[in-house]
C-alpha cells in the first residue's frame, strides 16, 4: 500500500505561473526513499519542466489537475519529456487529470554546442513529450495519447 504523500506539502502551488516540477520530484523522491506509495497532484495547474518517475510510486492526478509543460528546453536536460521514467519499474500513472507536454508553444530543438534552433531561424523546433516510455514491456493500456501531446485516463 505505501505512504501517500500531497506535492502541495513539498510545495506546490497548483496556481498555473509557478514552475512546480522541483516540488513534484521532492514529494517523488521522498514517496520513493519510504518505500513507495501514491504522490497526488491535487486540482490546479501545475507548470514543469521534467519530472522523473520513480519505481514503487503512484503518481495520481486528481479531476481537474493539469501538468503542463514549460517551453523552456533548459528545464528538459536529458531528453524531451516531461515525464521520464527511465529503468523505473512498478510504477503508475493514474486519476482523472491531464498531462499536457505541449506547454504554451514549441521548445526549441537543441542545435550541436548548445545552440538553439527557434522559429525565428526558420528553421525545425519540437515540443516536449507528455510522457515518454523507454521499455513497453508490460505497459498497462490505461491511458491514450489524446493529441497535443497529452495525455488523458483511457474513457471507461
Amino acid at each position: 500500500m505505501g505512504i501517500a504523500c500531497d506535492v502541495r506539502n513539498f510545495g506546490a502551488t497548483g496556481d498555473g505561473q509557478t514552475p512546480e516540477h522541483d516540488a513534484i520530484q521532492r514529494a517523488l523522491d521522498a514517496c520513493s526513499a519510504r518505500g513507495g506509495g501514491t504522490v497526488t497532484v491535487p486540482p490546479g495547474a501545475y507548470a514543469c519542466g521534467s519530472i522523473v518517475l520513480k519505481s514503487g510510486v503512484t503518481l495520481h492526478l486528481a479531476r481537474n489537475a493539469v501538468i503542463s509543460a514549460i517551453p523552456d528546453p533548459a528545464l528538459y536536460p536529458r531528453h524531451r519529456a516531461l515525464l521520464y521514467a527511465g529503468d523505473a519499474t512498478d510504477l503508475g500513472l493514474t486519476g482523472h487529470g491531464t498531462v499536457l507536454g505541449t506547454g504554451d508553444g514549441p521548445v526549441p530543438k537543441p542545435k550541436p554546442k548548445g545552440r538553439l534552433r527557434s522559429e525565428q531561424d526558420g528553421e525545425e523546433v519540437i515540443q516536449p513529450l507528455a510522457l515518454r516510455r523507454v521499455d513497453e514491456e508490460d505497459v498497462p493500456s490505461e491511458f491514450r495519447e489524446s493529441g497535443g501531446g497529452g495525455i488523458r485516463p483511457h474513457p471507461e
